[in-house]
């Protein structure tokens, strides 16, 4: 249901306002393994969101997801809420997301914990985003900033004990060299916290790049090219439960089935884009 003065209500399966609002301002190519989840990993089942009209270049949105257990509203309930500001050459956004119960919520669609970045922490109880973005266009020329915060809280029944923390930084900026080319590059560094017995936490340096060939309104050709390197230590799930091993490279989350073996790692692609 939608109207110009009170705003917009959605129910079902989405995204959520943190990705649709602070994604859309956010990196070039998600951070390793999709941690934070600014790429498109993020999926809340049974939800409902409202989004506001535009106030003055100002818009909000809060989403809930009911979890699905009989007897309790809260258990496996998922939250978010993002705003977005523009003012004309400046846009910046902010958004935060709270999951419960990931092993077991109904409420929760897709969910990246599938990676060597992450998957030591697929037990939490819950986990916290927090992510803010930043842009500024002058005309052909694009330049952003970006930051998020995760962090996977460990529960009575988690593989772990501590509290884990990731940290990333990037900062991307485009150039548009005609109506129909549109070239982009971006860098993110990531850093997990000293947890669960790891001193030399795992880092994460990534470069990322994309061309993008306009070929009508609706439809467009891409290319992207990624590189990361990666150093210290991760928690990563094993048949034994959970082992501290070296931090490999995961590009994004497109690799997240297949990372690197090393603590380096090259992705490029090719495809199309189109608007229906």
């Amino acid at each position: 249901m939608s109207n110009d003065k009170y705003g917009t209500l959605t129910l079902g399966r989405q995204y959520t306002p943190y990705f649709s609002m602070v994604g859309a301002l956010g990196p070039t190519g998600a951070h390793p393994g999709d941690v934070d989840t600014l790429d498109t990993t993020l999926r809340f089942n049974n939800s409902v969101t409202y989004a506001s009209p535009n106030i003055a270049g100002l818009v909000f949105a809060a989403q809930y997801a009911l979890g699905g257990k009989a007897g309790s509203i809260a258990s496996g309930s998922n939250f978010s809420a993002a705003l977005r500001y523009d003012y004309k050459p400046f846009a910046i956004a902010a958004g935060y997301v709270k999951l419960k119960d990931i092993a077991t919520s109904r409420a929760l669609g897709t969910f990246a914990v599938n990676s060597p970045v992450n998957n030591g922490y697929a037990s939490a109880r819950s986990v916290q985003l927090a992510a803010a973005a930043a842009r500024y266009t002058y005309d052909n020329l694009m330049l952003g900033l970006n930051y998020s915060n995760a962090q996977y809280t460990p529960g009575s029944n988690s593989l772990f004990t501590d509290e884990a923390v990731f940290n990333s930084y990037g900062a991307i900026a485009s150039y548009r060299f005609t109506p129909s080319i549109n070239v982009a590059a971006g860098y993110s560094y990531t850093r997990a916290s000293k947890s669960n017995g790891i001193t030399d936490p795992a880092q994460y340096q990534q470069i990322s790049l994309e061309q993008t060939y306009d070929l009508s309104k609706r439809t467009s050709f891409y290319a992207l090219q990624a590189y990361q390197h990666a150093r210290g230590k991760s928690l990563i799930a094993t048949g034994n439960g959970p082992a501290i091993a070296d931090a490999v490279a995961v590009v994004g989350d497109s690799q997240n089935a297949t990372p690197s073996s090393g603590p380096s790692q090259f992705v490029a692609m090719v495809g199309i884009r189109h608007a229906f």
